[in-house]
């Protein structure tokens, strides 16, 4: 195959469905190409007419991310989770929390989440999207922050399972009970009660964390604020 043979915008069908165009061509070495999805690349003219080349920019998790154009590696893992979180339907139908969640769109695209992972990450931390921006149901570098893990599972938000408030189950001879991080289980003639008394308990709780982790104390405050407005709607 000589250079006359292959010319700029000369298309390809890749093995992986998006369409090649030759950018330039120097020789059978060294052919500059840019698919259907904006991924550029220099490859083997052989490779091209075979259909080997990978796509990095066409979306390959979910139907929506993308790996781009970069290292490959750090925090992928991660990555590939949110996006399942959001738009797997099989993880939604089981977490009603991941319903309506979407992932922006500037972390579509692996390299940029990379980026902000290698800045942010905290070995041994967890990744959560709702202390920051209390009811907002958005992974990305605006409402996201790496949190410890006692923190990550005192935030959370749980569904109500009954009529009752939150943290309040039936009990026997007309009480209610409940019961707060492995303390004695209390029981109460008046939901009211029981419910000052989940809400005294998490109150505690929460200006603990505040001083075990003073760079979160405000999130904490707004965060706490939040929840119980939420659980008062």
């Amino acid at each position: 195959m000589n250079k006359l043979d292959v010319k700029e915008g000369d298309a390809y069908q890749l093995n992986c469905g998006s369409i090649a165009t030759v950018v330039e061509y120097r020789n059978c070495r060294d052919v500059d190409i840019v698919t259907n999805y904006g991924f550029f690349d220099t490859v083997r003219f052989d490779e091209l007419r075979s259909g080997v080349i990978k796509d990095y920019c066409k979306p390959c998790v979910q139907g929506i991310g993308y790996l781009g154009q970069g290292d490959r590696r750090e925090g992928v893992g991660l990555w590939r989770d949110i996006l399942k979180r959001c738009y797997s339907e099989r993880i939604t139908l089981k977490e009603k929390s991941y319903i309506n969640a979407i992932v922006c769109d500037e972390w579509h695209n692996f390299q940029n989440f990379s980026k902000w992972y290698k800045n942010n990450y905290v070995k041994g931390y967890q990744l959560d999207k709702d202390l920051k921006n209390p009811g907002m149901k958005v992974y990305g570098p605006d409402c996201c922050l790496f949190l410890p893990k006692d923190v990550n599972s005192f935030i959370q938000i749980q569904d109500k399972k009954s009529d009752l408030p939150i943290g309040i189950n039936m009990s026997t001879n007309d009480t209610v009970r409940v019961t707060m991080y492995g303390k004695k289980t209390k029981f109460f003639r008046y939901i009211k009660d029981a419910s000052e008394y989940y809400w005294l308990e998490k109150y505690k709780k929460n200006e603990i964390y505040k001083k075990k982790y003073p760079h979160l104390s405000d999130y904490l405050t707004n965060h706490f604020i939040y929840r119980i407005c939420y659980y008062e709607d």
